[in-house]
């Protein structure tokens, strides 16, 4: 996924789920309502054990338009979609496509909006589209280097790393990754994306490496640390 450079514009930061807008008062009330939104999702067969597939689906429909009417007036355009593209991309129904369609408008619009290439991103990989996700998440990356980030161009790492057959070359690669973990953990230490995503690339690392005693006691060390 690309968004020209000409098209874009620098509205506003969107770093640590952080949304500014006109009224930031206004654009934290909302986004904690989407956080609500998306927990609810996460635990919805927990706090409901014998809903059908049908009631689930139903409820969360629902409750993501209701979700969308309540999008602040004082969003800006790309922010507007950025919304409507969070919400969908949640939803079980068959709204990815139009979620990602929604995150490239926006994008366009404000190519500074990191979330939203994290998103598109994870859309991205549940189509099965390596390369696109690489992209995304390259560009985040470049856009700004945070946590979430470091953590996201982690997983793209690790993945170059498993499709990659010279030794040498994923040894290589596995270490960045474990790098880039680790700097996100520094930053953000309880995040847990980041830790899992350093738990995975030393648990390859582990396995591709000859000096295996000496990974564990690396990892063992830098999370001791940091616990």
């Amino acid at each position: 996924m690309t968004v020209a450079d000409s098209d874009s514009i620098k509205e506003y930061p969107c770093l640590f789920e952080s949304i500014k807008g006109k009224d930031e008062n206004e654009m934290l009330k909302f986004h904690a309502k989407v956080k609500k939104y998306e927990n609810f999702i996460r635990q919805f067969y927990l706090n409901n054990p014998n809903a059908s597939e049908e009631q689930f689906n139903t409820e969360i429909i629902e409750y993501s338009r209701k979700l969308q009417d309540e999008i602040p007036l004082t969003a800006t355009k790309s922010q507007k979609y950025y919304w409507q593209a969070r919400i969908l991309y949640q939803r079980p129904d068959d709204s990815k496509d139009q979620a990602l369609f929604l995150l490239q408008k926006s994008l366009k619009l404000n190519a500074y909006l990191v979330d939203a290439w994290t998103i598109s991103s994870q859309i991205l990989w549940e189509k099965q589209k390596l390369q696109a996700t690489v992209n995304c998440i390259k560009d985040a990356y470049d856009t700004e280097v945070s946590p979430k980030t470091l953590a996201y161009m982690s997983f793209v790492l690790r993945l170059s790393a498993l499709n990659c057959e010279n030794k040498q070359n994923k040894e290589a690669l596995l270490k960045e990754s474990i790098t880039k973990a680790k700097l996100a953990v520094t930053q953000k230490p309880k995040y847990s994306f980041a830790l899992f995503c350093l738990g995975m690339s030393y648990f390859y690392y582990y396995f591709n490496s000859e000096n295996s005693r000496d990974i564990i006691l690396e990892a063992a060390t830098f999370l001791n640390k940091k616990t």
